[in-house]
């Protein structure tokens, strides 16, 4: 079960909320939808261990250099999650990449 230690808005539906999943503490950033008056946690997100959150936080001085130079950056947040700025793109994309049975490569074009 998951607990549920502090929530900020982001706005547009969006949160950040510092979890506890078991014994491991979270940072989950999600969009959130309200139904019946309750809200809900969308697809549209990510839950990070907190050490992945941490290199995230340290790094928040590339992620905006990249964005306001319009520049590429894939940054390693551990466990094969990646914080991804596109120069085409004004958005930064936080995911986690999987790498399929028997490849060597992962489905963002890293070899591991």
């Amino acid at each position: 079960m998951s607990s549920v230690r502090c929530n900020i808005e982001l706005g547009n539906s969006r949160f950040v909320q510092a979890t506890e999943w078991g014994n491991s503490p979270r940072i989950d950033v999600r969009e959130w939808n309200i139904r019946n008056g309750e809200r809900l946690p969308t697809k549209k997100g990510i839950s990070l261990p907190l050490h992945c959150f941490k290199i995230l936080s340290e790094s928040l001085d590339l992620v905006d250099n990249a964005l306001k130079n319009k520049e590429e950056l894939k940054l390693h947040l551990g466990r094969n999650i990646y914080c991804v700025v596109s120069p085409t793109s004004p958005c930064v994309n936080i995911r986690k990449f999987w790498k399929p049975d028997g490849e060597n490569q992962s489905c963002h074009g890293e070899n591991n």
